[in-house]
């Protein structure tokens, strides 16, 4: 929907009510693998009332799929153009976010190249993003997880694998974001749909970015503090 240069308004921020989280945390560390450690956290928060700012994307979106309860925040004039969004804390009837992370680590002093005491880490976590349910109230619920506009991938994942060797040291860092779709509430059509918004590709794929870094410290600053 095209809402750019709109007005956007926001001021209020409403208390939220109540909270209910839980959250598991096995750890695996065996002696008989020294420096290794694997963990899983499973977790899953329940809000009721929460405190959110949605975008004036969304206001519009979910305002034109139905939801009454957010028309109230599209400000529209005689003909029907937008002339306002009012993009405010408000609170919700509900948020659900469950998921889980997984975290494995290993790291150890050997030695390969010589010249000071060395040491390589590997520590690769990861996140599945299972539910992030929001209900206005009134309204019916949102899933989101998955629509990549949102920053609400099901899968992201970071490996790191660092080198240190006295006062050098690097380290390479990978960093990957799983495929969605742009916005659940737009149709896929390669033509256009009269009373739908329409986008020719609504899938976005996965990306992996990579990192650099290699740092020096003369023994001259060891111990320096700034």
């Amino acid at each position: 929907m095209g809402v750019e240069g709109r007005p956007v308004v926001g001021d209020q921020r409403p208390a939220a009510r109540s909270r209910h989280a839980v959250a598991r945390r096995p750890v695996i560390q065996p002696a008989f693998v020294t420096g290794f450690q694997a963990s899983v956290d499973w977790w899953k928060i329940d809000i009721s009332d929460a405190i959110t700012q949605l975008t004036s994307q969304q206001l519009v979106d979910r305002c034109v799929a139905g939801d009454a309860s957010l028309c109230q925040y599209v400000i529209r004039a005689a003909n029907n153009d937008i002339v306002q969004i009012d993009s405010l804390f408000i609170n919700l009837n509900n948020q659900k976010i469950e998921g889980y992370d997984i975290e494995v680590g290993y790291r150890r002093g050997m030695e390969i190249f010589g010249g000071g005491a060395e040491s390589v880490g590997l520590r690769l976590f990861g996140t599945r993003l299972m539910h992030n349910i929001t209900q206005a109230p009134g309204g019916t619920p949102d899933e989101q997880v998955g629509q990549i506009n949102l920053g609400l991938p099901k899968w992201k994942a970071t490996a790191v694998l660092q080198y240190a060797n006295g006062p050098v040291s690097g380290s390479v860092i990978g960093r990957y974001v799983g495929s969605g779709i742009l916005d659940r509430t737009l149709v896929e059509s390669p033509v256009a749909i009269a009373g739908v918004t329409t986008i020719d590709n609504n899938s976005v794929g996965s990306a992996f970015y990579t990192d650099l870094s290699l740092n020096f410290r003369p023994q001259a600053l060891e111990g320096l503090r700034v």
